[in-house]
């Protein structure tokens, strides 16, 4: 697959850098870009949903396989998807979004007001978002 049939199925698509772009993820009800997308030195694409899609929802939704991340030189050969790794600004900034998160549930708490069923699955991937950047950072 070539970078521009994954950036032609995408909203707001805007180049940040070189082989760098962010868009409106696709996978969810987004306004602002949410979604990193990155091309690497051996052809791999990289994408990451800051509002915690995960990438099989994020190519399902326009249509694509996860082997569509892959160049063809990857594909005859087994491989397994790579663990996520989270560049430094790419963590602070989750870390700041999530934190934000929370911060606003725990207003709600004090004034009184209860938490629904979503806001707890919301803050229990919050929880999640963060374990896996500490672990990606060497915390345990």
């Amino acid at each position: 697959m070539s970078i521009e049939t994954l950036l032609n199925n995408l909203n707001k698509v805007k180049e940040t850098n070189y082989s760098t772009w962010i868009a409106c993820c696709p996978a969810h009800d987004d306004r602002n870009p949410s979604l990193s997308i990155r091309v690497v030195d051996d052809g791999r694409v990289l994408i990451h949903c800051f509002a915690g899609c995960d990438a099989n929802e994020i190519l399902e939704a326009v249509g694509l396989s996860f082997d569509a991340l892959y160049p063809e030189s990857f594909l005859g050969r087994t491989y397994k998807p790579l663990r996520k790794v989270f560049d430094a600004t790419s963590a602070l900034k989750l870390l700041q979004f999530e934190s934000s998160l929370v911060l606003e549930y725990a207003k709600t708490i004090k004034r009184g007001d209860g938490l629904s069923n979503y806001d707890l699955e919301r803050l229990s991937r919050a929880n999640e978002r963060i374990q896996r950047v500490c672990e990606a950072g060497g915390l345990e």
